[in-house]
């Protein structure tokens, strides 16, 4: 029972916080805002401890010998899945661990990331007073999690057919 209390309270800080933060900004982040150094160090291998990682090793162990795209250290991996699906992740130089973020049939669409920032930018749908509205969507990597920061309506048709965003 205290373990469930403790878990609650942990997932209502972390959330509050989170929202707090982001209803404090009043306009789109920039990657300025938002540094990372980039890791010049030894480029570590695939961790074959995760499933995902396992079940995409070549695809992932290829991306790990591009350069740091997004953090400092992780490259944007990414290979088709089918029709109108693309899947996409982000790999750690550093560690060779996965950040499995966004991608697939419905899933969010990266926009932009640039490697001495923490700041990454996609596009997608929000939740807003109940109803799913197409996004940009502006997040910050903290602790090895991506947390949506802040998010502004646009128009779904800033999506030309090859599925390219242009602002």
């Amino acid at each position: 029972m205290k373990r469930i209390s403790l878990l609650v309270f942990c997932s209502f800080y972390l959330l509050s916080t989170s929202m707090l933060y982001a209803e404090s900004l009043k306009k789109p982040p920039k990657f300025t805002d938002y540094p990372a150094s980039l890791y010049k160090g030894p480029t570590a291998q695939l961790d074959m401890t995760d499933a995902y990682a396992r079940l995409f090793r070549t695809r992932l162990s290829q991306g790990l010998t591009e350069k740091p795209d997004y953090a400092g250290e992780y490259v944007v991996v990414g290979w088709g899945c089918g029709a109108m699906c693309y899947s996409l992740t982000l790999i750690s130089k550093k560690t060779g661990k996965i950040l499995q973020t966004f991608g697939g049939e419905t899933g969010e669409k990266l926009i932009d990331t640039q490697p001495n920032s923490l700041l990454l930018i996609t596009h997608g749908s929000v939740k807003v007073n109940g109803k799913d509205i197409y996004a940009k969507k502006f997040y910050l990597l903290k602790n090895n999690q991506l947390n949506l920061i802040y998010h502004t309506p646009i128009a779904a048709e800033h999506e030309d057919e090859n599925g390219k965003f242009n602002p």
